[in-house]
């Protein structure tokens, strides 16, 4: 893929890496979040100060933030950039992912293994639960970068392998698969799988998004809030749900 400026995503990642190489274990900037900033920023992107924040990236169309977990500690520079400008927060997805093993004192690769778990556009509805009033705000806009990444992590941790609680190093992307952007209320509609019946639960909406269960519920609070389903009543201790219509 390719940005309009003419920076690749592998031309981004190459440039990342290549500003990282000194010594592993040492970046101040994991390599994903380096390579993103690059690849939506271009190769001259930097910092800029806006008001009392740090932007990660200041273009002619607006700001863009990466973040990849814990949206809530947005909140007030969210607030903030988007009294003066769009807001593009663009949150990375990892697909697939293997995780290296290296040895702490030598850097020498232990072993590699692939990670069961596989994420999917539908994880950034439970991050998006903590910024729930800014949603319909029409100066701001989601992108899920769904990328593939292998994960270094330093073999110092307890147990017999010293897998546990070990150190994780970096996060290097391999390659972006693709990128899906919300830019408003109607665009939430993709996030309401056709396999669901006309009216379900939280608990059928987790089997159909492959969510957990207390992430599906926080889905459905952001999806009712933009208006993507319909609270319709209850059965027992279940809120009923239902397919719904962006007025």
């Amino acid at each position: 893929m390719k940005r309009s400026d003419g920076m690749s995503f592998s031309e981004a990642l190459e440039t990342a890496l290549s500003r990282n190489r000194e010594s592993i274990g040492t970046y101040k900037e994991k390599t994903l979040h380096h390579t993103l900033k690059l690849y939506y920023g271009g190769l001259h992107s930097t910092e800029a100060n806006v008001g009392r924040y740090i932007a990660d990236v200041v273009r002619e169309d607006g700001i863009y933030e990466i973040q990849s977990k814990a949206f809530y500690r947005m909140t007030a520079k969210l607030e903030s950039f988007l009294s003066v400008s769009p807001v593009t927060v663009v949150y990375p997805v990892t697909v697939s992912k293997h995780i290296i093993w290296a040895d702490i004192e030598t850097g020498e690769i232990v072993s590699t293994s692939r990670s069961p778990k596989k994420g999917s556009v539908y994880n950034i509805l439970p991050e998006l639960y903590s910024l729930r009033q800014f949603l319909k705000n029409d100066n701001l806009s989601f992108i899920c970068a769904l990328v593939n990444c292998d994960e270094y992590r330093y073999a110092d941790g307890y147990g017999k392998d010293k897998k546990k609680r070990a150190t994780k190093v970096d996060i290097i992307p391999t390659c972006l698969i693709d990128e899906v952007r919300i830019c408003g209320t109607e665009d939430y509609k993709m996030f309401v799988p056709d396999s669901l019946p006309e009216i379900f639960t939280s608990a059928d909406y987790a089997k159909a998004t492959k969510l957990r269960k207390s992430d599906s519920g926080k889905a459905l609070l952001v999806l009712t809030e933009t208006g993507a389903v319909n609270r319709v009543g209850t059965k027992g201790k279940r809120i009923l749900y239902s397919k719904g219509q962006i007025l």
